[in-house]
């Protein structure tokens, strides 16, 4: 099993790093395992995403997100190869916004998101902090965790939560984050995996099964 950890040292707000720990602890008692865990020097010349089995993205400040898509927009189509192979991608907190048609920030100046999904998300002035509990809607398990953003998202018709107290993609809509094929996407931090273990345990079922 091969684990990518993307952007490790530039999108790393609130110890999300936790995440890949637990799917790497869990993993290891049922296969062998392997993480790579790139920084943003490493995006350059030519790279195969396709190669890994996951790739986890975290939570970034805003100025670290825009710059982090900047960078990611040169690599759209080897991460589009990866997802289209059957990789699996969560991507936590604000990161999971990079994969959606536009992010436009709080000057209200729109940045072309990797457009993989039809999502698009605004930054506002005012911050979005509340507790979580929700209902994961692969398998109905209850969920706990933490919002900390400044954006709403619109356009998500296949959310990953169901919320029963806290906030959802926008104040309209009680769906949080979104699955698509192979693509995993939540606000909720905590870190997610330390804080709800069946949630570690469902990824490592499914990479598990994918395996030839």
């Amino acid at each position: 099993m091969k684990l990518l950890h993307l952007l490790y040292d530039f999108c790393d707000l609130y110890g999300e790093y936790g995440n890949i720990l637990a799917l790497e602890r869990t993993l290891k008692s049922k296969t062998d395992v392997t993480t790579d865990r790139m920084p943003l020097t490493a995006l350059s010349g030519e790279l195969d995403f396709s190669g890994y089995d996951f790739i986890y993205i975290g939570s970034a400040t805003e100025r670290n997100l825009h710059t982090a898509l900047e960078f990611l927009r040169v690599y759209k189509q080897p991460l589009k190869d990866a997802l289209d192979k059957g990789t699996v991608i969560l991507a936590t907190g604000n990161a999971f916004e990079l994969f959606g048609k536009s992010i436009t920030d709080s000057g209200g100046k729109e940045l072309i998101g990797l457009g993989f999904f039809d999502y698009y998300s605004v930054e506002g002035g005012e911050r979005i902090v509340a507790d979580e509990k929700a209902i994961f809607n692969k398998t109905e398990e209850p969920v706990i965790g933490f919002i900390n953003k400044c954006s709403n998202i619109y356009g998500i018709t296949s959310p990953m939560f169901t919320v029963s107290e806290g906030t959802g993609n926008n104040p309209d809509d009680k769906g949080e984050g979104i699955i698509s094929g192979s693509f995993y996407g939540t606000h909720i931090i905590g870190p997610l995996l330390i804080r709800n273990p069946k949630i570690a345990e469902y990824f490592a079922e499914i990479l598990i099964e994918n395996q030839p």
